[in-house]
C-alpha cells in the first residue's frame, strides 16, 4: 500500500520529532489554534519494532471534557454509542494536536491485511485526573435530579471515584474505578488478570443470582502493566468474555467500527498482543518466565469508542 506522508515529514529520530512537537504546540497556542494555557506532557517510547510519541493534556483552562449530552443518556439509560465521550471544544482540542504530531508521521497500512506500516504510533488523550474533575463537574452541572430512581435492574452511574491507591509501576495492576453493581470491589488492585475475572465473575452472581436477564451493569477500569495505564468499560451481565477477551475484542477492527485510522489500529493491535502475552505469562510457572515484555503506552479515548 502506498505511504502517506505528513507534510513534515523527514527523517528525523523520535527525539527530535518530539521536540518539534513541543514547539508547534506553544506555536499553536500563541496563534490561537489552540486554548491559552494549555499544558501538553509529550512522552517517547522505544520498543521491539518500532517507537511511540504519546501526548497527554494536563490542563486546558476553559476547555469542557465531558459530553453532557453522553452523561445525560447514560443517566437515562439510553444507548450512547455513537455519543461521543468529549465535548466538540475537547474533541477540536485532541484533534488539532493529532494533526499537528502526524504532520511528522507516515501510514502506509494495511488494515485488511493487518499489515502496518507507520513511522511511529502516536496517540493524543487527556489525562485520568483531568478527566475525572471535569466529570465530576459535569454530574455536579446536571443534578441529581436528572437521574432515575434506583431499582433492581437499573442504577444510575455514581460520581467519578477518587484515588483509592496508586497503580503499581511494576507489574500488572487493575482496579474498578466505579460501577453501577454494588457488588464489584472497587477498593482494591488487583495483580492478575485471574485475580480480576474472578471479582467480575463474583459480582455477577451475586447481582444476577437467577442468570442474565437482558440488563448489565456498567463498570470502569483501570489496568497498568509495567506502570503504562489503559482504561476502558466491561459490562457485567452482559455475557461478556474474560476481560482480556473484551479488551483484545476491541482492538479488533472487525468488532470494533471505531477503529478506522491505521496508526491507530496498529496501535491497539500491539495494546491486544501485549495484554495476551502477559495472561500467557500469568500461567507460566515463576521459574520458566525468562523474558522481559516490551511496553507501548496505549490510549482509549482518542478514539472515542466504549472500550
Amino acid at each position: 500500500m502506498e505511504r502517506k506522508y505528513g507534510s513534515k515529514y523527514e527523517r528525523l529520530d523520535t527525539a527530535e520529532i518530539a521536540k518539534r512537537f513541543r514547539i508547534d504546540i506553544k506555536e499553536a497556542i500563541k496563534a490561537g489554534a489552540l486554548p491559552k494555557g494549555l499544558k501538553v506532557s509529550v512522552r517517547t517510547r522505544r520498543f521491539a519494532g518500532g517507537s511511540s510519541i504519546d501526548g497527554t493534556v494536563t490542563a486546558a483552562p476553559g476547555v469542557p471534557v465531558w459530553n453532557i449530552e453522553r452523561l445525560l443518556a447514560e443517566s437515562r439509560g439510553e444507548p450512547t454509542h455513537e455519543i461521543p465521550y468529549y465535548h466538540e471544544e475537547a474533541r477540536a482540542v485532541l484533534k488539532t494536536l493529532d494533526n499537528l504530531l502526524r504532520a511528522y508521521n507516515y501510514d502506509g497500512s494495511d488494515t485488511m491485511t493487518d499489515y502496518f506500516d507507520v513511522n511511529f504510533y502516536q496517540s493524543i488523550d487527556f489525562s485520568h485526573g483531568m478527566c475525572e474533575a471535569d466529570r465530576a463537574k459535569a454530574l455536579k452541572m446536571i443534578g441529581p435530579a436528572t437521574f432515575p430512581s434506583p431499582s433492581p435492574t437499573t442504577k444510575p452511574d455514581p460520581d467519578p471515584k477518587p484515588e483509592t491507591a496508586p497503580l503499581s509501576e511494576k507489574g500488572t495492576a487493575i482496579r474498578f474505578d466505579w460501577s453501577e453493581s454494588g457488588e464489584v470491589n472497587t477498593e482494591k488492585v488487583f495483580t492478575t488478570f485471574a485475580e480480576a475475572d474472578a471479582e467480575l465473575k463474583r459480582a455477577e452472581k451475586l447481582e444476577f443470582p437467577k442468570g442474565p436477564d437482558g440488563t448489565y451493569r456498567k463498570t470502569g477500569f483501570t489496568i497498568s502493566i509495567e506502570g503504562e495505564t489503559y482504561q476502558g468499560r466491561y459490562d457485567i451481565g452482559s455475557d461478556a468474555p474474560t476481560l482480556a477477551e473484551h479488551m483484545i475484542a476491541f482492538a479488533d477492527p472487525a468488532q470494533n467500527g471505531f477503529l478506522k485510522d491505521g496508526a491507530a489500529i496498529a496501535h491497539y493491535a500491539m495494546w491486544a498482543n501485549l495484554v495476551r502475552a502477559t495472561v500467557a505469562l500469568e500461567k507460566m510457572e515463576p521459574s520458566t518466565v525468562v523474558l522481559k515484555l516490551p511496553v507501548v503506552f496505549f490510549s482509549t479515548a482518542t478514539l472515542q469508542g466504549v472500550g
